[in-house]
C-alpha cells in the first residue's frame, strides 16, 4: 500500500478479517481483523488502482472484486485491472517482462488520469503488450 500524491496505489488487497492463511501473519487474530484493508475502508479515500492476476492462488480475485465493490459503495473511486494468465507476483520484472511492462503502463495511465504524472515524462519503451 502506498500513497502517491493524493492517489493510492495498492499492491496487495488482502482480507485479513477472515480466518485464512493471511491471518497467521499477525500476532493475534484480533489484530489481523483490525488492520485488514477490508475493514479500514471509509468515505473520501484517495482514488485507487488495483492490479491483480486472475491466476492468483494466494489472494483470490473475488476478494479483490469484493473489496472494490465495498470501496465503491463507500463512494470511493477504484479501478481494478485484471491480468490474464498472471499469478500473485505477476508484476515483478523477473517473473514476466510482459506483465511487468503492462503493470507499469496501467499505473502510468492511472497517474496521468489523476494528473500526478506528466505523459511527457514517460520514457519511450519497446512495445511488449500482450493480453
Amino acid at each position: 500500500l502506498g500513497l502517491v500524491g493524493s492517489e493510492m496505489c495498492i499492491r496487495d488487497s488482502v482480507n485479513t478479517a477472515e480466518n485464512n492463511d493471511h491471518t497467521s501473519l499477525f500476532p493475534t487474530v484480533n489484530m489481523a481483523r483490525r488492520l485488514s484493508p477490508s475493514r479500514l475502508t471509509r468515505r473520501k479515500l484517495p482514488p485507487m488502482c488495483l492490479l491483480h492476476g486472475l491466476n492468483d492462488r494466494i489472494t483470490p480475485v473475488e476478494h479483490v472484486r469484493s473489496f472494490r465493490r465495498w470501496m465503491r459503495w463507500k463512494g470511493n473511486k477504484v479501478e481494478l485491472r485484471e491480468f490474464l494468465a498472471a499469478d500473485h507476483r505477476f508484476f515483478n520484472f523477473n517473473t514476466s517482462h510482459v506483465h511487468f511492462d503492462n503493470s507499469l503502463r496501467a499505473m502510468e495511465q492511472f497517474l496521468i488520469q489523476h494528473r500526478l504524472l506528466d505523459p511527457e515524462q514517460i520514457p519511450e519503451r519497446e512495445e511488449m503488450s500482450l493480453r
